[in-house]
């Protein structure tokens, strides 16, 4: 999962790689992937609450792919079930310190 500032970023520099658009054919559905949302286990549609047990971080796909069924009826367990994981990914943060940088020229 990559932050919404940390893309911004890598498209100012990298424009076509990282297109963001209003349509799917505007965007680069690789990144979009990477996309963090909050998704309801239960489904707010199926008298899901956003009570902290009922909400999980998700990527598109899994978040509006699923969209109304429970994690039972698409056969997804319970992702509470699992520790959380806790490593060195920084969903690229790191490229926030380029934020007034231009972008460089090929060409040149």
């Amino acid at each position: 999962m990559i932050v919404k500032g940390a893309h911004r970023i890598f498209a100012k520099f990298c424009p076509q790689e990282a297109r963001d658009g209003t349509t799917n054919e505007d965007k680069h559905f690789g990144l979009t992937t990477l996309a963090a949302s909050i998704d309801h286990l239960l489904p707010y549609s199926r008298g899901g609450t956003n009570d902290d047990r009922n909400l999980v971080t998700a990527c598109g796909p899994c978040q509006f792919g699923r969209n109304q069924w429970t994690l039972e009826e698409v056969e997804i367990e319970d992702p509470w079930k699992y520790p959380a994981v806790i490593d060195e990914w920084d969903g690229l943060t790191r490229l926030m310190v380029m934020k007034g940088k231009a972008p460089v020229d090929p060409n040149v």
